[in-house]
């Protein structure tokens, strides 16, 4: 079977909520098909070893989720009492769409009382540096993400000084009180004296002391 990328997604999606899957390289042999089927038993569902569309859309859109938040993912995990296979349960408590492979009992509606925001920046371009190549689809892949999650996303692709300033600006003066507020870059970055530094497509050659950058 040909390694594909979508394999290696869900691979190390399995992989992270605790289901072996074994090395991410995108072939979906016998033991990815075991712990897919791990998964489906997990929840409750009929186990065939092969996720449906929507099911593929969940597991990877879920371990994106928990590679965006990061620290508090890990939280969420240390303290469930079935450690990273819960998070993939909270995760799934919060879709509303039921499908075959994962059905859900219907749940009441609320109503957000707070709003969510984000800034997603990718930056493949670049005047003085390498250029990227995948910058730009990784932005886009969160962004799809954050809004199934109900962010309202403003997306920059190779933006300069002036644009990020204005659409940090415009955020700034949208939020309230309570609200989320998330910031996701893909490009450059560089770290100088232990501080980090995010590079903007027009960043311009620094010397600082010995090094040049």
């Amino acid at each position: 079977m040909p390694s594909t990328q979508q394999g290696k997604q869900i691979q190390a999606s399995l992989n992270y909520f605790g289901f072996d899957a074994g090395s991410a390289d995108g072939q979906l042999s016998r033991k990815s098909k075991v712990a897919v089927s791990q998964c489906q038993a997990y929840f409750g569902y009929p186990v065939s070893g092969q996720l449906s569309p929507y099911g593929q859309d969940l597991l990877i859109s879920s371990y994106q989720r928990a590679m965006v938040s990061g620290y508090l993912a890990t939280q969420q995990a240390m303290a469930h009492p079935e450690g990273s296979r819960g998070i993939l349960k909270i995760y799934l408590a919060e879709w509303r769409v039921p499908q075959p492979d994962f059905p859900q009992q219907p749940q009441p509606m609320t109503v957000p009382i707070n709003r969510r925001w984000a800034l997603v920046i990718g930056v493949d371009g670049y005047q003085i540096f390498e250029n990227l190549q995948k910058a730009h689809s990784d932005a886009q892949a969160i962004s799809r993400v954050l809004t199934g999650l109900g962010f309202e996303v403003r997306r920059l692709y190779d933006p300069g000084r002036r644009d990020i300033n204005g659409a940090v600006s415009t955020m700034a003066n949208q939020i309230d009180p309570g609200d989320e507020v998330l910031f996701y870059f893909a490009g450059h970055g560089v770290e100088v004296d232990g501080r980090n530094f995010l590079l903007l497509s027009e960043v311009p050659m620094i010397n600082y002391g010995d090094k040049i950058f």
